[in-house]
C-alpha cells in the first residue's frame, strides 16, 4: 500500500515539474532529472539507491561511517546495487557553502567517493580552513579542486541539486537527510520502490534491499 502511495506522488510530482525543460532520467524516474550526479556501482545492477544527504548532517556521516561499507561490499560491488548520491540540504543558503563546491568537483575529478569521508569530517569548516585542510589530502589533485570550486558552473550544478531536493519537498516524499530512495524498473517502465528515511540499521537496509531484488 505504502509503494504504491508513493508511487502515485511521484506521477503527480512529473507533472508538476514538467514545465521546467528538462527530462526526467528513465533510469532513476520522476522527479530526477537527467544529470551528472556522484555515482557507485555498474549500470547494469537491478537496483537503485538515491541517497539525499547534506555533507553537515550527522546522521548522513554515522550511516557512511557504519552501514555503508557493508552495503557497499555486499550489494554494491557485485553489480546487485548502483548508489546515487544528491548532497543538498532544506537550508537554501547552504548551496553556497564551500564544501558542496567541493563535492562537486572532486565528483568531476573522480575522486568523490575518495575524498567523501572527508567533506563529512569537515563539512561545517568555512572555506579558508577547507583549503589548508584539502592541501593536506595528497592522494587527490587538491589545486585542481579549488580552481575547479571557483566556477560558475559548478555553482549552478551544486544549485540543481538544491532544486532536486526542494522538488523532494514539495511532493511529500522527503523527510529529512539522510533520505534513500530504492528503486527497481520493471519491464513496462514503471518502478517498483520504497523509501527509508533517517539513519537506519544494516539489518533494515539489507531487508529492503532483497526484497527488490527479489521482485520480478
Amino acid at each position: 500500500m505504502a509503494a504504491c502511495l508513493i508511487v502515485t506522488l511521484l506521477t503527480c510530482a512529473c507533472l508538476a515539474f514538467a514545465d521546467s525543460g528538462d527530462a526526467v532520467d528513465p533510469s532513476l524516474g520522476s522527479p530526477f532529472y537527467k544529470r551528472d550526479r556522484p555515482v557507485l556501482g555498474a549500470e547494469s545492477a537491478p537496483v537503485i539507491v538515491i541517497e539525499v544527504m547534506s555533507y553537515k548532517c550527522a546522521h548522513c556521516r554515522r550511516f557512511h561511517e557504519l552501514v555503508f561499507p557493508t552495503i557497499r561490499e555486499r550489494y554494491i560491488t557485485p553489480g546487485k546495487v548502483r548508489w546515487i548520491m544528491i548532497p543538498a540540504s532544506e537550508d537554501q543558503a547552504d548551496s553556497s557553502l564551500a564544501i558542496f563546491k567541493l563535492g562537486r568537483c572532486a565528483d568531476e575529478q573522480g575522486d568523490y567517493w575518495k575524498l567523501l569521508d572527508f567533506m563529512f569530517a569537515n563539512g561545517l569548516r568555512s572555506s579558508f580552513a577547507l583549503d589548508g585542510l584539502l592541501d593536506k589530502e595528497t592522494s587527490v589533485d587538491a589545486a585542481g579542486i579549488k580552481e575547479c570550486m571557483t566556477s560558475f558552473r559548478v555553482r549552478q550544478e551544486v544549485m540543481g541539486d538544491f532544486r532536486e531536493l526542494g522538488s523532494l519537498l514539495q511532493t511529500g516524499l522527503f523527510q529529512g537527510t539522510p533520505t534513500f530512495y530504492l528503486r527497481r524498473k520493471k519491464p513496462d517502465g514503471t518502478f517498483v520502490e520504497a523509501s527509508i528515511s533517517g539513519e537506519q540499521r544494516l539489518g533494515y537496509f539489507s531487508k529492503a534491499l532483497d526484497q527488490l531484488l527479489a521482485t520480478p
